[in-house]
């Protein structure tokens, strides 16, 4: 693979002075190449990695399929109160839901919470929403359903519900629940005679 030197520019200051380190985003060319005004600037969104391996059959290479939006887990904004889901490190499994507004489960009760955030998913995944251990384990918060199929995109909704015999008083912004994203098999049922 030939291999490419590129240098980091940073735009003029405010004051039009030199160049510094504090100007708002720093930019991408070639090395040897023309100057600043005389050509594109490269910028980091202009290029993609992707994995190739040889094809043993034809001695050819083959990529990877280009990754898309729908690739990705989108959320969109049903209430402008709505919290983007969060996750606690990068390599959590689940992302936090918050709460859009204060409310309280009574005790031996179910409550159905908003969150204020619907959910694209990718093809071949499902979401489940699941119960935060702090809230089950101290203040006796289940989590009830849960599943959320790739063509749902209505508002997310948590069932909470409160095992204790207090009532159990949430602010909004609170984490109520967990969301996780896992791969499913799509495929229809099909009977047959025997299992082999």
């Amino acid at each position: 693979m030939a291999d490419y030197h590129f240098k980091m520019v940073y735009p003029l200051g405010k004051g039009g002075g030199k160049p510094d380190a504090l100007s708002p985003q720093p930019e991408y060319r070639p090395e040897e190449r023309a100057k600043h005004s005389e050509e594109s600037i490269l910028k980091p969104t202009h290029f993609q990695i992707s994995l190739i391996h040889k094809d043993d059959e034809d001695e050819g290479y083959i990529s990877e399929a280009e990754p898309t939006i729908k690739n990705r887990i989108r959320v969109s904004r049903v209430s402008n109160k709505a919290i983007l889901p969060t996750k606690g490190s990068r390599l959590a499994a689940v992302h936090d839901m918050y709460a859009i507004g204060e409310f309280t489960i009574p005790a031996q009760a179910p409550v159905l919470a908003k969150t204020g955030r619907a959910i694209g998913l990718p093809k071949g995944t499902y979401a489940r929403i699941a119960a935060r251990s702090g809230l089950s384990s101290m203040k006796g918060i289940a989590i009830n359903g849960g599943v959320i199929d790739a063509d749902y995109t209505g508002e997310i909704r948590v069932i909470m519900v409160n095992h204790s015999k207090a009532d159990c008083r949430i602010q909004e912004g609170d984490p109520i629940a967990q969301l996780i994203i896992e791969k499913i098999n799509t495929s229809d049922i099909m009977e047959v005679h025997k299992l082999e």
